[in-house]
């Protein structure tokens, strides 16, 4: 069928049909044959146009009624007519009709075709259309002075939202209120609410209305649950519901409750509720889990804060510690008070060292000269850094014994190494400071605590004479063998494979804990001589051209006097693990910059 007839069958339905009365509705219109036994052909005596023939049939109206029934074109036609004919009616509409109007004795009603009978060019062959027209007769209007076989139900029911069921069938209600005509008789209902106790019956219509009030009663259950630890957080479900104890309603069925506290076994229960129940639960107290810590400082003798609360005084092992994670504080008198993050496991020792800072002596920016006693800082057009004391001895450079099987082979062999005392930075240059001197930033990643990257060895010496030029200082790169006692902690040395520790995400951003890009400095833990990011963070330039290393003994050796790369040393925060060993070498030509290339200052007495 040409899809345009349904278009008009549902414009007729569901647009342009408007009505006085619901009783009467062209319910569908169709095509159907051409209806040649009637009339071959039918023009339109005013426009020309050929016309279509209607034909009406009507559903559930009597002969009577359906005589009385008229159809009107909202435009003048010559031809427009209706036809009785055996209970069909024929119409003949023309295509530039937009509007039939029925009237009958129920109302007038319209319909919009919305020009849906208008035929291609050239077209003489008579369309045929199929109107259906349905009258449902209204339910008779109860008479109060008659006797019509029925009366009115009415419910009221609470909880509101309740399914009302009457014979079987789901009734709606209004604000918990039901209100239906019955016939006489007997009748059943039902009324149901989750989380309530159904209620069903029977009732009788009779000559009088019937009312009836139904309360439904709660079905929940009642739990009262507590713990032996009032500090314990209570748990239904896997949802915190309270700390210590809690009371309240609870749909009927399984639950898991369960007692938390941090450092501490979960006490866990299963129950089953059943509808109305009330229930009084206690649970047991979460037992501690400990494990153990091994502080060593620098210097010792320090007191120990473990989450803000004294618990002795280092170097110590500390039993009876609660599992998780828990900041330790070392203080002693005439040292900055330093802080770390330790975690502890069950059944372990966790270890961890932690070097204080001796409280600083403040120099002027120019100050220079003088015996490495205390740390210096110094202020630069409003920047100011701090350079680490560094007492010289004597010390084994090169790939040692707990470098293991890591050392590569320009880090042998291993030789003794007598140094000077000497001044390094506390921290690798940053952006703030390299801005205050040059006026500019090459970095990649920014950030003012960040370190300055995408800086050659010849940059650095740039930005060096600058600084010896604003402070009057004598300031230049570390030798590769300062560097690597500086890294090795000097005369606190306790011959750790990274600066710091052994443990390398304790003292270093590296490819595995990094995400990718610098950190700024001082973030992770310092080594013996509280000086921070000598593993990974970015590589740092040498003073030293590179060059393969002899078994003799040197005294403040400053390297090969020529060749075409320079020592860095460190590694970053791309490097793998190995590369960020306190021996481990690397080198590049002067004038590469990248940004994993930074660098650090050091001050000669």
């Amino acid at each position: 069928m040409d899809k345009r007839y349904f278009t008009l069958f549902f414009l007729l339905l569901f647009v342009g049909f408007a009505a006085v009365s619901q009783d009467l509705k062209i319910t569908r219109i169709e095509a159907s044959r051409l209806s040649k036994a009637l009339i071959d052909r039918v023009t339109d005596l005013i426009s020309g146009e050929e016309c279509a023939v209607l034909h009406i049939k009507t559903e559930g109206l009597t002969p009577e009624e359906r005589d009385q029934l008229d159809f009107q074109l909202d435009q003048a036609s010559t031809i427009a007519r209706t036809l009785k004919d055996g209970g069909e009616i024929l119409m003949y509409v023309p295509p530039r009709t937009v509007l039939l109007v029925v009237k009958s004795p129920f109302g007038n009603y319209r319909a919009d075709f919305r020009r849906d009978f208008g035929f291609p060019s050239g077209t003489v062959k008579l369309k045929d259309y199929d109107v259906y027209i349905e009258y449902n007769r209204p339910a008779p209007v109860p008479d109060p002075e008659a006797d019509m076989g029925g009366q009115y139900f009415v419910l009221t029911v609470t909880p509101a939202t309740a399914n009302v069921y009457v014979d079987g069938d789901l009734r709606a209600t209004t604000d918990g209120e039901l209100n239906i005509m019955l016939p006489y008789g007997e009748h059943k209902y039902r009324i149901e609410a989750p989380s309530f106790v159904g209620d069903e019956g029977t009732f009788t219509i009779g000559k009088t209305k019937v009312t009836k009030t139904v309360t439904l009663v709660s079905a929940q259950a009642h739990l009262t649950l507590s713990c032996g630890d009032s500090s314990a957080e209570l748990y239904l479900n896997d949802k915190k519901i309270g700390t210590g104890s809690w009371n309240g309603s609870l749909d009927a069925g399984m639950y898991i409750v369960e007692a938390r506290r941090a450092g501490h076994s979960t006490v866990r229960q299963s129950l089953t509720l059943a509808k109305q129940e009330r229930r009084s639960l206690t649970l047991n107290a979460p037992k501690p889990i400990y494990g153990k810590l091994n502080l060593n400082s620098t210097p010792g003798n320090c007191d120990v804060y473990l989450d803000g609360k004294k618990i002795g005084t280092s170097p110590d092992i500390f039993s009876n510690v609660l599992i998780g994670t828990h900041s330790i504080e070392l203080r002693k008198e005439g040292y900055e008070n330093a802080t770390k993050q330790v975690v502890i496991e069950e059944n372990k020792i966790a270890q961890a060292t932690v070097a204080l800072t001796k409280k600083q002596q403040t120099v002027a920016a120019g100050a220079s000269g003088g015996s490495a006693a205390g740390n210096k800082t110094f202020t630069v057009n409003g920047v100011t850094f701090e350079m680490v004391a560094v007492k010289g001895g004597t010390f084994t450079m090169g790939g040692t014994s707990e470098q293991g099987s890591d050392a590569y082979d320009d880090e042998k062999p291993t030789h003794s190494v007598t140094l000077g005392d000497y001044y390094i930075g506390k921290f690798e240059v940053t952006q703030e400071l390299w801005e205050a001197i040059m006026g500019s930033n090459p970095s990649y990643f920014k950030g003012s605590k960040l370190p300055v990257e995408q800086v050659s060895w010849d940059d650095c010496q740039t930005f060096i004479r600058k600084l010896n030029s604003l402070t009057g200082a004598n300031f230049r790169l570390p030798t590769e063998a300062e560097w690597e006692y500086a890294a090795r902690g000097g005369s606190r040395s306790r011959g750790y494979k990274y600066s710091g520790s052994n443990s390398i995400n304790d003292v270093a951003w590296y490819t595995d804990n990094s995400g990718s890009k610098t950190h700024v400095v001082g973030t992770k833990s310092p080594n013996e001589l509280g000086i921070y990011d000598m593993s990974g963070n970015v590589w740092e330039w040498c003073q030293d051209w590179y060059g393969s290393y002899s078994s003799g003994s040197q005294t403040n050796p400053q390297g090969p006097s020529s060749g075409s790369s320079r020592v860095l040393r460190g590694g970053s925060w791309l490097s793998r693990a190995r590369l960020c060993r306190v021996s481990n070498r690397f080198n590049n030509t002067p004038a590469g910059g990248l940004n994993i290339f930074g660098f650090r200052l050091v001050l000669v007495p």
